[in-house]
Formats: structure tokens, sequence, C-alpha cells
């Protein structure tokens, strides 16, 4: 495994088929990571008989981590422009939109921000299979109301295809990913009322609960 990620435990497999929690470290901030994370959750989905959601899960993950890499960019980018993302954060987020059309934040790295990490966590809990994406860094008032936006627009809507014909997007990261989510969970009966996102500790966790299939 890449040196940007690391698994704990390393036994992480049998550690998971007797409840333990798996974890996995995200240690940079690059997609590119997303293609090793893939096969360890299919072969955790396997223990549990969960193998049909795969391919959402695979969207899930991919949408939640980027949403975290990019709200770590973001503070990176505050940081490096001395400014406050609670005070300054009008003013930062102009600038901020501005790098991303100019592409600035694709040369964002971990430098000396080694705090700024993201993790998941894998496990079941009540019959739930349980995912928590984590990052560094609590989201401001803004960025909760748009979070919330996002998901409200999933329920209002029943196909990926009405969501794209909405012009309605959240550059600075949120977005089309969370609503995507949403509808998804709807088409395959997950109540939507299982992903949400918690604020505590200095740190964000979204939390996605899929039912465990019962075996006959």
């Amino acid at each position: 495994m890449k040196n940007s990620l690391y698994i704990y435990p390393e036994n992480y497999l049998e550690s998971f088929r007797i409840g333990c929690v798996v974890k996995i470290g995200l240690q940079k901030f690059t997609f590119e990571d997303l293609a090793d994370i893939y096969p360890i959750v299919n072969q955790l989905l396997e223990v549990k008989n969960l193998s049909k959601y795969t391919s959402f899960l695979h969207v899930a993950i991919r949408e939640l981590v980027q949403n975290a890499i990019k709200a770590t960019q973001k503070r990176i980018f505050f940081l490096q422009n001395g400014l406050n993302i609670i005070n300054d954060y009008a003013e930062g987020i102009e600038k901020y939109k501005k790098a991303i059309d100019n592409e600035e934040t694709k040369t964002i790295e971990l430098n000396d921000y080694s705090k700024f990490t993201a993790e998941i966590l894998f496990g079941v809990r009540n019959n739930f299979f349980v995912m928590v994406v984590k990052n560094f860094g609590q989201m401001t008032n803004q960025e909760a109301k748009s979070v919330e936006h996002m998901i409200e627009r999933g329920k209002i809507n029943s196909q990926i295809s009405d969501l794209l014909g909405d012009e309605v997007r959240q550059r600075e990261g949120g977005g089309l990913g969370l609503s995507m989510i949403i509808v998804l969970m709807k088409n395959l009966n997950i109540p939507i009322n299982n992903l949400f996102f918690t604020l505590k500790g200095g740190h964000t966790h979204f939390c996605l609960k899929v039912p465990l299939i019962e075996e006959n």
C-alpha cells in the first residue's frame, strides 16, 4: 500500500470479522488513493454479505472523501493566505474560488500541515454497516448550511439526471456529490436519514449507515 495510506489493524479482515473497527488513514491530499481503498471496502462488504451495495459505497466513499480533501485544501489555503476561516470567510471563499478556476488548488501539498489528515472508519453497530469519513477542521456555520442545503436537494429529487439539470453548484466543496448520495440511497431503499454529519472536537464526521442483509 502507498505511503500516503495506512490501515489499522494490519490484519484488518480478520479483525473486522470479529467485530473490530477498521481505520484507513489518508496522509496526503490526492484523489488517486481512492483506487487503493476500493479493494479493501470490497473485502469488508463480502464479509457481511453486502456486495450488492459495492457500487453505491464506492460512489459514497469517492464523494465524501473528495469533500473531506477539498475541505482540508480550503483550510490550508486560508492559512497560507493569512485568512481566518470564520472571520474572513466571505473574502477567503472568493479568493479560493478564483484559485480553483486557475487550478491553483491542485498544487496544495501537505508540507507542514501534517495535522490535516482524513480517516475512514468501517464497523458494524446495531445491525448496520457503518462508514464514517472524518477530517480535521470543524465546519463553519456557512459550510454547514451549504451541506444541509445539498442534502435537502437530494431529498426532493428522484433521479441523478434531475440533479444534473439543476445549475445550483457549490464549487468550494460539498455540492452535487452529497445530493447524489441521497438520491442513490432512496433508489436502494436506504433511509435518507442514514447519512448525517456531526461537528465535534475540531473535526467533521460524515456517517453513512447501510442495513445488514439478513441471511435466509
